[in-house]
């Protein structure tokens, strides 16, 4: 990968899963899928997380999640320690080509962070719809509720 790290911990694989867990570049909207980034630490540090954006073929970044959202922080990290974080996901992008941007990071209390390596393209992946007519870049789903009144 390109990337910008300062030794501290290497983003070493960063795939994009379908159910099965075979590597896709090829995606249909609403399939879901599986993020999962191995993670290797050279550094003890208190706290660590990663995060992602998937950007669209212009870079903008469409979708942004991070493992301190998520509930996901690692505490009490040793050097050589390796970690694996998967999120799973329903596709629900409109068609197009789109890109992810990994990062890993030593956390702090404060809501701060330093940032350990950054890879800003570490997948990429085509989306299809076909018969899907959207309003918008992304779909967003919710718990819908309908009442005759």
């Amino acid at each position: 990968y390109q990337r910008v790290q300062n030794g501290k911990a290497e983003l070493f694989n960063v795939e994009l899963l379908d159910e099965d867990g075979r590597s896709v570049q090829d995606v249909v909207f609403g399939q879901p899928v599986f993020l999962r980034m191995s993670v290797s630490f050279q550094e003890a540090m208190p706290e660590a997380g990663v995060g992602y954006a998937i950007r669209n073929a212009n870079g903008v970044d469409l979708i942004y999640g991070d493992s301190r959202l998520d509930q996901g922080i690692v505490k009490d990290v040793q050097a050589g320690d390796r970690y694996v974080f998967c999120w799973r996901f329903s596709a629900g992008l409109q068609a197009g080509s789109y890109s992810i941007a990994c990062a890993v990071s030593r956390l702090f209390e404060d809501t701060g962070y330093e940032r350990c390596d950054f890879v800003p393209c570490a997948a990429q992946f085509v989306v299809s719809a076909p018969g899907i007519v959207m309003g918008g870049s992304v779909h967003w789903p919710g718990a819908l509720d309908i009442r005759k009144v």
